[in-house]
């Protein structure tokens, strides 16, 4: 899944499991990515905590599609 924040896109990968009733999040990204002095800005380190803070929501599981 993409969403767009500013000037950039903010890229959330799931992994399926079970048979894909259950999705958790493999990766979170930002493009472009950001340059290691922008990392180390406020905004840069509040950024990774909250892609930190992501990684750690607990699965989702899917609801069957209804036909």
């Amino acid at each position: 899944m993409s969403a767009n924040i500013g000037s950039a896109n903010l890229i959330v990968t799931y992994l399926l499991k079970h048979d894909g009733t259950v999705a958790i999040i493999e990766s979170v990204r930002r493009e472009p990515e950001l340059t290691p002095e922008q990392w180390a800005t406020v905004s840069g380190i509040e950024f990774r905590e909250a892609i930190e803070r992501m990684k750690k929501i607990d699965p989702l599981v899917l609801c069957s599609a209804t036909t």
